[in-house]
């Protein structure tokens, strides 16, 4: 150890070597390990990637076997704003004394692919848990809980969710709010329905997204801040095309009825197609 320490004070790496430090370290290797490996201190690897800019990782994120991409929602794009709109509808965080903050994610077992898409996403080969026809995963990061946070994905969200400034007009984060807690659908009659349930926060900024298309039908609950917008006939044809078309990922059974409505023909009685839904 000493050895190392003498070596550290006049250790200058070149550009090619700080580079390979810093993939080495991203890909999980500790900075324990970076500093045998390349005969310094554990502190002087430490010190060179943060001045990179590397996110340190803390000692529970260290400890952890099942290494995450705590990265992913720094950037939006299509996936992360998708995963935004998922997790605000269907996520939870708790934050658990003298360790990490948790990200739990839960679905019906039907939809167990689902979650695997979100492993994959997040960076993760930690196994699915299932119980009582239910699925499950979780995982330990203050970095992505914090982040989440700045979305809105906070402990207790449910009564109080409202929509990121900056997703509000985002047809991604709408599909995975959709996927989460709405609904693509056919009814008894043969039409179809797309619709969403929330907060009235949510549901005014979904049917704002919309635009007004057509008459929209409400249920809302005043005592308990929830409400529903339903879109019928040959607005749900538009508006899921508008979510759904040229997407990257959905909820795979949501996405296949999206198919099937866009094969649907509405039929022309009285201007009726628009007005389905009573």
């Amino acid at each position: 150890m000493q050895d190392r320490k003498e070596r550290s004070d006049r250790w200058n790496p070149g550009d090619i070597v700080v580079q390979e430090i810093v993939e080495k370290y991203e890909g999980g290797k500790s900075s324990r390990q970076l500093g045998f490996e390349y005969g310094v201190a554990d502190v002087t690897i430490t010190s060179l990637i943060k001045r990179r800019g590397v996110f340190i990782r803390n000692r529970s994120n260290a400890k952890r076997t099942n290494q995450i991409k705590e990265d992913v929602f720094d950037t939006i794009n299509e996936e992360s704003a998708y995963w935004i709109g998922f997790l605000l509808a269907d996520g939870n965080v708790y934050h658990p004394k003298k360790r990490s903050r948790q990200l739990n994610l839960g679905l019906a077992e039907k939809d167990w692919e689902h979650l695997e898409k979100f492993k994959k996403f997040i960076g993760s080969n930690k196994k699915l848990y299932y119980n009582k026809g239910g699925v499950f995963v979780s995982f330990y990061s203050n970095r992505i809980v914090e982040k989440l946070a700045e979305y809105g994905i906070v402990l207790r969200k449910s009564k109080i969710a409202k929509v990121p400034g900056q997703l509000k007009n985002n047809r991604h984060f709408w599909r995975g709010m959709i996927d989460g807690d709405g609904w693509v659908t056919f009814s008894k009659d043969g039409y179809p329905i797309v619709g969403l349930c929330g907060t009235i926060s949510i549901v005014s900024d979904f049917v704002d997204f919309v635009g007004k298309l057509s008459t929209t039908t409400y249920q809302r609950n005043k005592k308990k801040n929830f409400c529903e917008v339903r879109y019928g006939c040959t607005t749900a044809k538009i508006v899921t095309k508008r979510l759904y078309d040229n997407s990257c990922i959905s909820l795979q059974r949501k996405y296949e009825k999206y198919q099937m409505i866009s094969l649907w023909i509405p039929e022309k009685v009285q201007n009726r197609s628009l007005l389905c839904i009573r």
